[in-house]
């Protein structure tokens, strides 16, 4: 430490916080899961679709 005119210069290393303490997080971890479980949903959806398509247009062409 040194001294300029009656003030002390404080080393760096004394105030170290973690991340979890300088950006600390007062809500709950999950607030959306209905939104994951609608996102999941929607796509299943698109999966069950396809595949049916696929198959109707394999059967319309006579490829599958």
């Amino acid at each position: 430490m040194q001294q300029n005119n009656g003030y002390t210069q404080q080393p760096y290393a004394d105030n170290k916080n973690t991340f979890e303490q300088t950006f600390k997080v007062d809500k709950p971890k999950y607030n959306d899961w209905w939104a994951g479980l609608l996102f999941i949903a929607v796509f299943l959806g698109y999966v069950a679709v396809s595949a049916i398509s696929i198959r109707a247009y394999g059967e319309y062409r006579g490829i599958v």
